[in-house]
């Protein structure tokens, strides 16, 4: 079987409502890191996204759409959870996304929210016709990278609500459809290109933190030996 071809990425991928989400580009300290990381395999990054909410909601067919091109119309229940794993290169630079899929039953609610929190986003997906999937959104509050989805279907009056309860977690709000491939690389690329961005800016503080800490502790050593000098004199 020939393997996945990569995702290139290197423009930064619209949101569904960009007013709305008021992140429209790269951050300037990231491509200035970038080219020091062109060609670092060693040091691939990767992420982990999770896609949670109710069961029969839509998640298994989004990630089938986005992953694997297809679209089943026979609804099978995932059993605890399941993942697909797809590579990028995201100007130049190589990253892996690990997309979790979790079961919306009860039963397996718990497993679903151990995942949660140990991941660099999510994805909460709804029924655009079960207003009761849309209100179990608010209890997944707080977290990185929040992402609101539906099913593409006819305009409902409560979708002003979705969208301020998605401001409300400082979310964004995506309508889409895996029949019928709406908005569906798009989300994806652009929940890639978030959590990309988010975890190359957090090593890149991180790096510095340790090089002041290096300055630091060599600034010391020196006069250190200074002291140590004159007292032996």
């Amino acid at each position: 079987m020939a393997s996945k071809q990569e995702r290139k990425i290197d423009q930064f991928p619209k949101a569904f409502m960009p007013k709305q989400s008021g992140k429209n580009d790269f951050d300037q300290q990231l491509l200035d890191e970038l080219p020091n990381r062109i060609g670092d395999q060693p040091n691939l990054t990767t992420a982990k996204v999770i896609v949670i909410g109710d069961v029969s909601v839509g998640k298994t067919s989004i990630i089938n759409k986005y992953c694997r091109r297809v679209f089943d119309k026979d609804y099978k229940a995932t059993i605890g959870v399941d993942f697909e794993v797809e590579d990028f290169v995201i100007k130049g630079s190589n990253f892996q996304l690990q997309i979790w899929d979790t079961a919306g039953q009860e039963r397996f609610q718990s497993v679903a929210r151990a995942y949660f929190r140990s991941s660099n986003a999510v994805i909460i997906a709804f029924e655009f016709h079960d207003e009761t999937s849309l209100d179990h959104v608010r209890s997944y509050a707080c977290i990185h990278v929040v992402l609101l989805l539906q099913k593409e279907e006819e305009l409902a009056d409560y979708e002003k609500e979705a969208v301020q309860l998605a401001e409300k977690l400082n979310a964004e709000y995506w309508r889409t459809s895996a029949k019928a491939g709406i908005n569906v690389d798009e989300m994806f690329n652009r929940v890639a290109v978030l959590a990309f961005e988010r975890i190359v800016l957090k090593q890149t503080e991180v790096r510095k933190t340790i090089k002041l800490e290096d300055i630091g502790s060599g600034t010391l050593s020196a006069e250190s030996k200074k002291t140590s000098g004159g007292c032996c004199t």
